[in-house]
């Protein structure tokens, strides 16, 4: 056998395992897809609009034409278009339906697997430390529970890491190609979500002055030349969309020093960085959290011999949760801040590593980690649908997990085909009794299965009815406002109504009020008639009402 032959087969070897589990997550991701009927939550049914929007301009290209262009880069101001172009090609060319989302959700899946093995090798790790290192990732319970939905925080995960890996092979090799991944890798991690940036900018200037000193004068103006791609490519989101990005911080910012006021709270930094790092626990799990911070401590003791992309991965995590936590003009949620997951994953992977390779007791302890995480993936992924496993268990795993997205956030598990939550019941009911006239739906609860995106979407996939869906609550930081006019009152002849969990507490005592006299003017029963209800998957009722006049 040839030397070169020899050394593509040791190359397959060293990448075999990491594949395989790569493709494993993979497969069991697209499972997860097939068995679900659920409808985009939250956020997640804006992207999907926006996502549609994206497949209509790429279907009729106008390339020579302003407005085309104009249109193009404003589909939505609030974000880069980076993942609302990727979901929207998937669309153009799949359909609007949710397997387009699902190819786009394995493509990130395939991404994230390849990077953090990357990530892995480049930071010493072997083939056993790379296959562990993607299952890890895919184990912490963000990543399972942000896979399952077009909510932009998997993609930003994915993203993020496919440009840590791009800097670490650029610090160790410089050339054409290498140039090219990076400047492409920075500019879709930079542009995966408003501030994505704040975590690969700290470790790019590192490795730009660490250039600059070792008097590597060329990879310097390299990098920096990637750096400044990246930056025009986050100029074609700010410079369109500046004037409405500035009124939406106009809008939220007196939010803000309300909302910290009112806690008592020092100023808004440290209050978002300390929830930032309490929700470390919910997006690892305990387990996987504890098997990271003795991974580091072990790691901390021999600092002197980790390598700059273990510092590079440490420096992005350490630098980007307090830059995370300037921006004030948002709740501080623990998924904003997910790409650190891609350090944790490589350092656990790399102590993993050592004790498998020590004696019978750390092997028997790596084993033992190793199997609780499966085990609580698989309860997390699979249970209570398609596995039929007590309701106690699960109960109790989410809650050893800490999944603190569980009520607002994407499922865990996949929704089973019989409407639990009524969506279906509501087209077919609008279908039956407006008979094809446009109907003007109003809604009272504001949750992750009943918001005005999930139904608007919903309504896109199954039915030709025409809709529009409003609320009378209006977001804001500190809680939902409630308001109308009685010109507003009267513009809707449909009211959806939900008794127990509605949202969002309201925001003080006149959205209380106005929330309680729309509930009395509901149950007139010479103004209103409830056409139909139904028992929800928690318990509650929900009620559609009809305007008589």
């Amino acid at each position: 056998m040839s030397a070169h032959l020899q050394q593509s087969e040791d190359k397959n070897r060293l990448y075999l395992p990491a594949l395989l589990v790569g493709a494993t997550f993979a497969l069991l991701l697209a499972l997860w897809w097939s068995l679900d009927h659920s409808y985009p939550i939250w956020d997640a049914g804006s992207h999907f609009q926006d996502a549609i929007k994206y497949a209509e301009l790429i279907r009729h290209p106008k390339l020579f034409s302003a407005k085309f262009w104009y249109e193009f880069l404003t589909v939505n101001f609030n974000y880069p278009l980076t993942q609302h172009f990727i979901y929207g090609l998937s669309k153009a060319l799949f359909g609007c339906g949710r397997f387009s989302d699902a190819l786009v959700n394995l493509l990130f899946s395939l991404t994230l697997s390849f990077a953090i093995a990357l990530l892995t090798k480049l930071c010493g790790g072997s083939r056993k430390a790379m296959a562990l290192a993607i299952a890890l990732v895919n184990f912490y319970p963000a990543t399972i529970q942000f896979s399952h939905s077009q909510m932009l925080d998997f993609g930003h995960l994915a993203l993020s890491a496919l440009a840590l890996a791009a800097l670490g092979t650029f610090q160790q090799k410089q050339n054409r190609q290498t140039f090219l991944s990076l400047a492409l890798a920075l500019a879709l991690g930079a542009t995966a979500k408003q501030a994505a940036a704040v975590f690969l900018v700290a470790p790019a200037l590192f490795l730009l002055f660490y250039f600059l000193k070792q008097r590597r004068f060329r990879a310097a103006a390299a990098l920096a030349t990637a750096g400044g791609i990246t930056a025009l490519s986050l100029l074609l989101w700010i410079l369109p969309n500046y004037k409405a990005l500035k009124d939406w911080r106009d809008y939220y910012q007196p939010q803000t020093a309300v909302s910290v006021e009112s806690a008592g709270h020092a100023p808004v930094f440290f209050e978002h960085l300390r929830l930032y790092l309490e929700g470390l626990t919910g997006l690892m799990s305990p387990l996987l959290l504890a098997l990271f911070l003795i991974a580091l401590a072990v790691s901390l003791r021999q600092f002197k011999k980790r390598s700059l992309l273990e510092n590079l991965l440490l420096l992005s995590a350490v630098s980007g949760i307090p830059l995370m936590s300037i921006l004030a003009m948002n709740n501080a949620e623990a998924r904003y801040v997910m790409p650190v997951l891609t350090w944790t994953a490589v350092e656990s992977a790399l102590f993993l590593e050592r004790l498998l390779e020590r004696g019978k007791a750390a092997r028997l302890l790596a084993a033992v980690w190793i199997f609780l995480a499966c085990t609580q993936y698989t309860i997390l992924a699979f249970s209570p649908y398609p596995l039929p496993l007590a309701k106690e268990l699960t109960a109790a795993t989410k809650k050893l997990a800490m999944a603190e997205f569980d009520f607002t956030g994407p499922s865990f598990s996949p929704s089973p085909p019989d409407d639990p939550w009524g969506q279906l019941w509501l087209i077919q009911n609008l279908e039956k009794d407006a008979c094809g006239e446009p109907v003007y739906l109003n809604l009272l609860p504001s949750t992750r299965e009943l918001s005005v995106h999930t139904l608007t979407v919903a309504f896109k996939l199954e039915s030709k009815q025409p809709v529009a869906i409003s609320t009378f609550r209006r977001f804001t930081l500190n809680g939902d406002a409630f308001e109308y006019s009685p010109e507003q009152i009267n513009f809707y002849q449909y009211y959806l109504v939900k008794d127990g969990y509605n949202g969002k507490p309201l925001l003080n005592e006149a959205s209380r009020k106005n929330w309680a006299n729309i509930l009395s003017a509901l149950r007139d029963k010479n103004r209103y008639v409830e056409l139909a209800h139904k028992t929800l998957a928690d318990g509650s009722e929900m009620r559609l009402y009809k305007r008589l006049f």
